[in-house]
């Protein structure tokens, strides 16, 4: 552009072979003003040409840059999509996976969870059982022992009985007596075998004691037909009919049961209450 201005700017003979010979020498030779301009248009045409295909080559590169870009573009975001999806598909048959053995982990914990509710079942029915065989074995225990002392206190009450009335034939009076007089030593002896009586009854009655075997002695009670045996009657003005003023033959139980009546003597029904 300084070119053209330099063209058309007006230049004296003087001036123009001051600065360059040669422009003096170009400038002679011109002879038409027509020539200049079409020189000068010449000249514009030119530059326009070549700014424009400068322009041009430089969007056609642009562009195939940003074509190359945009398909390396379209490449990576296609790659990382693929690299997604199969990252997705991976994940979701590692989750079926899991799912699946989770699933196959709880049919086994329930499995397990009613076998153990089975054995426990089991186990405590056992138990039970092993309790009550227990019972039913101290039970049988017991009433075999009970059994076993009623029957042999009550084979034993007989020979209670007899050393008893052995005991209690011989007043102690007479024994003291006896012992003061006696010359030949009998009445020794037969202190010595009364006591020997005494001493046994005593200890069998112990014995019984410690088996929860009692004597029963039902004076002045009311006569009862499910303890009492009457075996006379008896007029007694001082007590009321039918209240036990002897007995005959002491009852005796065996912790709570009865295991022989007593012998009793009762009064009488006075005659005014029998009308």
């Amino acid at each position: 552009m300084t070119t053209f201005k330099y063209l058309l700017r007006p230049i004296g003979p003087r001036t123009l072979h001051r600065r360059s010979p040669h422009s003096w020498m170009l400038l002679k030779s011109v002879q038409d003003p027509d020539i200049v301009l079409k020189r000068f248009q010449s000249t514009l045409s030119e530059g326009s040409a070549t700014v424009s295909t400068n322009g041009k080559d430089r969007n056609t590169e642009t562009s195939k840059q940003n074509g190359a870009e945009s398909i390396q573009q379209n490449i990576r975001e296609g790659t990382e999509s693929t690299a997604k999806a199969e990252d997705i598909v991976k994940t979701k048959a590692e989750l079926k996976t899991l799912r699946d053995l989770l699933k196959d982990t709880q049919a086994l914990l329930e499995a397990k969870e009613h076998m153990v509710l089975q054995a426990k079942q089991e186990v405590l029915t056992y138990l039970a059982e092993v309790e009550n065989v227990r019972g039913r074995t101290k039970r049988d225990t017991e009433s075999v022992k009970h059994h076993a002392v009623e029957t042999f206190a009550t084979e034993l009450l007989d020979v209670v009985d007899n050393l008893s009335r052995i005991a209690e034939t011989i007043p102690e009076s007479f024994l003291t007596d006896s012992l003061a007089n006696d010359t030949s030593g009998n009445a020794k002896l037969l202190k010595s075998l009364h006591d020997g009586i005494t001493m046994t009854h005593k200890q069998l009655m112990k014995i019984f004691g410690r088996f929860e075997v009692q004597k029963y002695d039902p004076i002045g009670e009311k006569y009862d037909d499910q303890k009492h045996l009457a075996i006379t009657e008896v007029e007694d003005d001082t007590r009321d009919p039918h209240t036990v003023v002897n007995v005959v033959k002491s009852g005796y139980f065996f912790k709570d049961k009865l295991i022989r009546v007593a012998e009793v003597d009762i009064v009488k029904k006075r005659a005014e209450e029998a009308k």
